[in-house]
């Protein structure tokens, strides 16, 4: 099968029209008619990941954050992402992003992670424009249930559990239960006031500056889960996509941790 293929599957479920206009998503690199001989995905294309794919075979690497996201006035060996381009295009590979129009997917990033956490009854938090010809309701981050409250303290301890995140940072506890959460994969900030519109017990997010957790008021728990981490399941998420359509294509997921963030604890 060619790389066209691999990539009308993975847009039938996140099309590029859901991707927000400052985005760059797509295919980076490559041409799209070749036939592709495996996929390797990851959440974002390093040198150790591509080393990967290059040891194991792989012509297509599939990622969340895409490789180039700005304009490239110049390719440099010395640089890292030179570095990559150089050897990504020495090896006859393509590299594809699905970036926002995989995270603003009816069932995409966000519900993915909303799924992990157990939350019910789940709508989009920050609905985009209706375009009249989506069937489906798109947009940012995910508003839910859990099946039964829990206290602040021991959601966030499961929350911890289920990120495998060695701590977090959130705001003031609030002192009421956690039933109704909000949530929003990588850098969601800018959702803190629909989360609050909207009820919410607790806003999930990463990225939060030191002077957005004083925007709770002490009306809702603001947590920050990290970037990598609220985003993590995405690989699992494109991974079933392609099993989902092609059951001998060979497709698997990165071995290697691409989260650049460590911790002292």
């Amino acid at each position: 099968m060619t790389i066209k293929e691999i990539i009308r599957v993975i847009e039938k479920n996140a099309p590029r029209t859901y991707a927000e206009e400052w985005d760059n998503v797509g295919l980076l690199i490559g041409d799209e008619t070749e036939t592709a001989h495996g996929a390797l995905i990851a959440l974002e294309l390093t040198e150790a990941v591509l080393q990967e794919a290059i040891e194991g075979g792989f012509n297509l690497i599939i990622t969340h954050h895409p490789l180039i996201f700005s304009g490239i006035k110049k390719i440099n060996y010395h640089d890292p992402i030179g570095r990559i381009i150089r050897r990504v295009i020495t090896n006859n590979i393509a590299v594809y992003a699905a970036h926002t129009n995989l995270d603003n997917a009816p069932n995409g990033v966000n519900q993915m992670l909303a799924k992990k956490i157990g939350l019910r009854e789940t709508t989009i938090l920050s609905p985009q424009q209706p375009l009249s010809d989506l069937a489906e309701m798109t947009g940012s981050g995910v508003i839910g249930t859990l099946s039964e409250p829990l206290n602040e303290k021991d959601f966030l301890l499961r929350l911890k559990n289920i990120l495998s995140v060695p701590v977090l940072r959130h705001s003031d506890f609030v002192g009421k239960p956690i039933h109704k959460v909000a949530l929003c994969g990588g850098s969601g900030s800018y959702l803190i006031h629909s989360a609050l519109e909207q009820n919410a017990d607790v806003f999930i997010t990463a990225d939060v500056k030191y002077h957005d957790f004083f925007t709770p008021d002490k009306k809702i728990l603001l947590v920050d889960a990290g970037h990598y981490e609220t985003e993590q399941f995405t690989t699992s998420l494109l991974l079933d996509i392609l099993n989902q359509n092609f059951s001998n294509f060979a497709a698997r997921i990165s071995s290697l941790s691409t989260n650049a963030v460590n911790y002292l604890i």
